[in-house]
């Protein structure tokens, strides 16, 4: 099970949270005896009221009735010559890992995080220690779905799309009564052309082809890359709407499932790239149960205008699940050479810049504070 790797991701999730409190619990009473205990002769006291399940209001979430800022970091630990490309391939989520995260959340409680992401695991293990953990250190999680590309989990047929879902549901339903699992994410960047789900979806069989060239744009193709949306009478505008409204279809079909099976928020993390703002605009409207649009934005020491765009795109919440820069000042990219591949201390130039590291993540935290949904009117705010 392959992992998302990009070093030293912070996560904050803008919008505003609470938490999850209430637990389901059922009892059983067998059948019994009159008695004249006092006891059993006194009044029976009401049950206090179930907690309101986390519902979005305007630009806000409410979990619990009450509003709650969440500062998240996305967690995905691997010990030292260990990897994600074998056993136990990222999961290190279960109790014989325990000496890891046991000393982890502690310190991201410490440093001010309300929440953890993680990227996936696997399903037949049991993860209820860790869940235990973190709803002891006061935080919240959001967990992924884990997909991987589309010759991991192919969707081009019902069918196909089907069984992704069944296996969504049955994760969501595992741990459906923790109150430390918060909100699910279905997949993680569906939307990148490097996936391929766009690719297989545009070529359902039953569907008919989309027509959608997924080179980028500079190279003939519909890939927003180096140029600007298209003409809505072009080519590449028809079959771009034909392959993301077959996506958020999809995605709205897991959301559905996954709310039968428990109160969660469901989401699904996407790239920043392609337009993603037009996208929402013109496909969103698919997927009316996914109840936020969360997006991994990178794009350098500002967002630009990804919120105003996005924004004015839905009446949906933003969600930020990764931003930031790595300290490495990488020279790849500058040069003509492909692949291109550099090393700490090599001679092509590239350095260690944590200065400039720091002064990016002050710079675009700052930003995602500035939009933040916390304030009270956003509890009424739609686009625009």
């Amino acid at each position: 099970m392959r992992r998302n790797t990009r070093n030293a991701t912070l996560t904050a999730l803008m919008l505003t949270y609470a938490p999850h409190l209430a637990r389901c619990a059922a009892a059983t009473h067998g059948h019994q005896q009159p008695t004249h205990d006092r006891r059993a002769l006194a009044p029976k006291r009401d049950a206090p009221p179930a907690s309101p399940p986390p519902a979005i209001v305007g630009r806000q979430l409410h979990v619990g009735g009450q509003p709650f800022d969440v500062k998240g970091v996305c967690y995905s630990p691997t010990p030292i010559n260990s990897s994600v490309y074998f056993a136990p391939y990222g999961d290190y989520f279960t109790a014989e890992y325990s000496f890891i995260w046991l000393r982890d959340l502690p310190l991201i409680k410490a440093m001010g995080a309300t929440m953890l992401r993680v990227y996936g695991w696997l399903p037949e293990n049991d993860h209820s220690a860790f869940l235990d953990a973190v709803e002891a250190n006061g935080l919240k999680l959001m967990a992924t779905f884990y997909m991987g590309d589309a010759t991991e989990s192919p969707v081009a047929a019902k069918h196909q799309r089907s069984e992704v879902i069944a296996k969504f549901a049955r994760q969501v339903r595992q741990y459906a009564a923790h109150p430390a699992l918060l909100i699910w994410s279905f997949g993680n960047e569906l939307n990148g052309v490097w996936n391929g789900y766009l690719q297989q979806l545009g070529h359902d069989p039953d569907e008919g082809p989309c027509a959608w060239d997924d080179r980028y744009d500079d190279k003939g193709g519909c890939w927003i890359h180096k140029g600007t949306l298209p003409n809505k009478t072009s080519p590449c505008s028809n079959s771009t709407f034909c392959v993301y409204s077959r996506l958020f279809r999809f995605i709205e079909a897991a959301a559905v499932a996954a709310k039968k099976e428990a109160d969660v928020i469901v989401v699904s993390a996407f790239a920043d790239v392609d337009g993603l703002y037009d996208k929402v605009a013109r496909a969103g409207d698919f997927a009316p149960t996914v109840d936020a649009w969360p997006a991994q934005v990178y794009r350098g020491k500002t967002f630009g205008d990804f919120f105003a765009m996005t924004n004015n795109a839905s009446d949906k919440p933003i969600l930020i699940t990764e931003y930031g820069v790595d300290a490495y000042s990488d020279t790849c990219g500058t040069g003509t050479q492909s692949p291109c591949f550099n090393m700490l201390g090599d001679e092509s130039g590239s350095f260690e810049d944590e200065l400039s590291q720091s002064n990016y993540a002050v710079n675009l935290t700052n930003e995602i504070l500035r939009q933040a949904s916390s304030p009270s009117r956003c509890k009424h705010a739609k686009r625009g």
